[in-house]
């Protein structure tokens, strides 16, 4: 039942993907998923990569016709992308997408080809559906942990290192924290605004059941009115990061909790600018969205009000259930009393002492690596 289920998706992708009909070049790198190419670019000089689409954007029936030669109903895209390896023949394979399964079975299958995962977001090791982590959990019962190998891993901090990749993959990790964070790296001699940025996590488009909406989304409904009253009675201006493509649908959703117009919507964009956004607020605050703990990586200070555990049981206690429940900077509780204590110490707190006091807990939770220099030396080396 689950080959014919992948057989039918694939068919869909195949159906609406954009067809090529010529060999593909040789190329050094081999960029495998092509969301967020445009962050490895600079460190691959002269176009030097090819990239193997996987999401249905477009498929080369040349590498198909070979794959075909070797097809494995069990796993039809590995066997496309082991056939696109060897008509290219890279040195080198990067994907931006950690949590895909067939990524680390390249190696076994391409002796001497170099492969890096880099991990592009957060895994609660602890959820019973997560789809990755009993994918390796079950490859590791069955094979044992030499069927999955990379040669580097790039995580966000020791624990995912420890807990996550080392555990069921057979790796080298480097803790870097998050690579597109690093990319737009924060600028020197950034000048404060007055504002508070809240960091929006709203997608409506994400599932079309209303109730499970509903209860996802009670802690923005909580938040950012409690949030907003803080604000103008400590003569700041609320402002908040949105998060959903359609911005006027998420910016009728605040109006509405927090019933006044005297705060900042900014809209999404496709440019990144959140992170400058932070680096410019006074205080920046959120839930659980990664952006929380790229900011506090950024030297940022950044309040973490993780309550979505509370109506979903995907969603853990911060800092990965390693720190207490609440500290300086976060909480796994809400109240209004507990939003003043920690939006108070924010305030009262210098930045140079909000660094000394904190950032041994934020290296544990997000590390930072300004330009990626780790990667680039990696790179340079290949």
């Amino acid at each position: 039942m689950r080959n014919i289920t992948n057989l039918i998706y694939i068919l869909k992708l195949f159906l609406k993907s954009k067809k090529i009909f010529i060999k593909p070049s040789k190329k050094k790198f081999l960029i495998i998923d092509s969301r967020n190419h445009f962050l490895l670019e600079e460190f691959l000089k002269k176009r030097n990569f090819n990239i193997l689409y996987t999401r249905g954007e477009e498929i080369n029936l040349y590498v198909l016709a070979h794959a075909i030669l070797k097809l494995d109903f069990k796993n039809i895209g590995l066997c496309y992308i082991n056939a696109y390896i060897k008509l290219t023949k890279p040195k080198c394979c990067i994907t931006l997408n950690h949590a895909k399964l067939y990524f680390y079975k390249i190696k076994q299958h391409n002796k001497g080809l170099i492969t890096i995962a880099i991990q592009n977001g957060h895994t609660y090791l602890k959820y019973p559906y997560d789809k990755f982590l009993n994918s390796i959990k079950k490859e590791n019962f069955t094979f044992g942990k030499k069927n999955l190998s990379a040669d580097y891993v790039f995580s966000h901090n020791n624990y995912f290192s420890k807990y996550l990749f080392k555990k069921y993959i057979k790796c080298k990790t480097l803790e870097i924290g998050g690579f597109k964070n690093n990319y737009y790296f924060k600028k020197k001699a950034i000048k404060k605004k007055n504002v508070i940025s809240f960091i929006s996590q709203l997608r409506f488009s994400d599932t079309d059941d209303e109730n499970f909406k509903n209860k996802l989304y009670e802690a923005e409904k909580i938040v950012a009115p409690n949030l907003y009253k803080f604000c103008k009675k400590n003569n700041f201006i609320l402002e908040i990061l949105g998060s959903d493509w359609n911005s006027t649908k998420e910016k009728k959703f605040y109006k509405k909790y927090i019933k006044n117009d005297d705060w900042i919507y900014r809209k999404r964009k496709k440019d990144n600018y959140s992170y400058y956004l932070t680096d410019q607020a006074s205080i920046v605050v959120g839930i659980d969205s990664n952006l929380v703990f790229e900011s506090m990586a950024r030297g940022n200070k950044t309040i973490a009000l993780n309550l979505r555990h509370n109506w979903h049981n995907s969603y853990y206690n911060f800092g990965f259930n390693f720190l207490k429940d609440r500290g300086n900077f976060w909480t796994n509780y809400f109240s209004v009393r507990e939003l003043n204590r920690l939006m108070n110490y924010a305030k009262r707190t210098s930045l140079k002492k909000w660094k000394k006091d904190n950032a041994l807990f934020i290296n544990k939770i997000m590390h930072y690596d300004s330009r990626n220099k780790q990667f680039k030396k990696i790179i340079s080396n290949i």
